[in-house]
């Protein structure tokens, strides 16, 4: 239901009960997407390369769920409009990635 929403701009379901993998085939259709807060639920799995088709995101709130895995920096830093990220308190691992600065420029 929510890639069928190509013009949503904010999604923000934060302080629930959401458990599972996120859709991020279906999110990835939601071109318009600025803000995405789901932090506090008990969503899992890993962050998915498909994260970078979210052009347009300013913010990504993810913190206090059960998100594991490496972070897709790579991908992250297609995401040029991004300026709040949000993952702590998590299970991410790895290493900080160089590219880590490109999400600055």
């Amino acid at each position: 239901l929510v890639g069928e929403l190509a013009a949503l701009r904010e999604l923000k379901l934060d302080h629930n009960a959401f458990d599972g993998v996120l859709p991020w085939a279906h999110l990835a259709n939601v071109t318009q997407l600025r803000v995405l807060t789901l932090s506090h639920n008990r969503l899992g799995g890993t962050l998915s390369s498909l994260v970078g088709e979210l052009a347009a995101l300013r913010e990504l709130k993810l913190d206090h769920n059960a998100f594991d895995g490496v972070l897709p920096w790579a991908h992250l830093a297609n995401v040029t409009q991004l300026r709040v990220l949000t993952l702590s308190h998590n299970r991410l691992g790895g290493t900080l990635s160089s590219l880590v600065g490109e999400l600055a420029a």
